[in-house]
């Protein structure tokens, strides 16, 4: 062990150390940022947001404003049904009269399509009809 490292740790030891009796590695210094205890307040999201448009914009691009493409998605339920649990169009039929949109076979299960006031509809007909679904 150098002796250096047996000096500083004396002093440390002392309460004699100081920073300026440290050599530096190295002359620029890094700025570091000291995140809150809380990242997900909303004056971090503000700030993060704002930086990171900043960085867009910088470098030609831009950010949508929230909601921006929101009416490119509809809300949608899924229903799985294994395929043991019923044929195809006993299923068919039972979960369109119920208020289904769509049905799609996915190999081992059937996946039903439905807008979310239709869920629990849809459901209570499979229960009726000795249905269990794996997931809804």
């Amino acid at each position: 062990m150098p002796n250096e490292n047996i000096e500083r740790a004396i002093l440390r030891g002392t309460g004699n150390w100081r920073v300026s009796s440290m050599k530096k590695p190295c002359s620029r210094a890094t700025p570091r940022r000291r995140w809150p205890a809380d990242p997900g307040s909303d004056h971090d999201r503000n700030r993060i947001v704002g930086e990171f448009r900043h960085l867009m914009t910088k470098n030609g691009g831009n950010m949508a404003e929230a909601g921006a493409v929101g009416w490119m998605f509809h809300r949608k339920e899924e229903i799985t049904v294994p395929k043991e649990a019923a044929s195809e169009e006993k299923l068919l039929d039972l979960v369109l009269e119920a208020g289904a949109e769509d049905m799609k076979d996915d190999g081992s299960a059937w996946y039903i399509v439905t807008p979310p006031e239709s869920l629990e509809t849809v459901k209570e007909s499979l229960a009726k009809a000795g249905i269990t679904p794996a997931s809804a």
